[in-house]
């Protein structure tokens, strides 16, 4: 798997939250909240690569901290609010290309609400996916609110990729649709 940064240059053509390198204070973003990570391929919350700072002083003890774990690697990204969701591209040995849509952030694990088809998709078949997801109504409460066409036409896209992914989170609120964080396959 590539790194985060690696990743979202591959998917620079689609709505990405931006990183920026992280090489002392001066780097920070001016305003707060905003998330430093360590730049690797693997799962960034399990490792504790992950801090959220919301002033000078966390952003300080958190670079400190990431360093001491993960060397000079690490970026900035401002913080995004709403819906976490994930969408994912595995390639099978039966079924080829597999898309998965579902919620995700820190709970995906947890609460394992993911739908799956085999590509290729229509747009209609990423509406299909959504409403089985058992908290659609989630979804649908806010649907006058929330960027769910611009979600959907993002899955579209990403469905014509000719390579394993793992979008986790993929942020949706009134505005925008934003990848925040990526892993692509070598």
């Amino acid at each position: 798997m590539k790194s985060l940064k690696e990743s979202l240059e591959i998917l620079k053509n689609f709505p990405i939250e931006e990183v920026k390198d992280v090489k002392s204070e001066d780097d920070f973003p001016k305003q707060f909240p905003f998330y430093l990570k360590a730049d690797i391929p693997e799962h960034k919350t399990e490792l504790g690569g992950i801090k959220k700072c919301h002033n000078i002083e966390e952003a300080r003890k958190a670079l400190v901290d990431l360093r001491r774990k993960f060397g000079n690697k690490i970026i900035s990204q401002k913080e995004v609010e709403g819906i976490e969701m994930i969408v994912g591209i595995k390639k099978d040995k039966t079924f080829g290309y597999l898309l998965a849509v579902g919620f995700g952030g820190i709970f995906v694990e947890s609460i394992k609400d993911i739908s799956f088809r085999a590509i290729p998709v229509t747009r209609h078949d990423i509406i299909d996916m959504l409403r089985e997801l058992k908290n659609f109504p989630i979804l649908e409460s806010k649907r006058k609110k929330l960027a769910l066409g611009k979600f959907v036409k993002l899955v579209y896209s990403l469905s014509k990729l000719k390579t394993e992914i793992d979008l986790n989170p993929i942020i949706i609120n009134e505005k925008e649709v934003k990848i925040i964080d990526a892993r692509i396959g070598n």
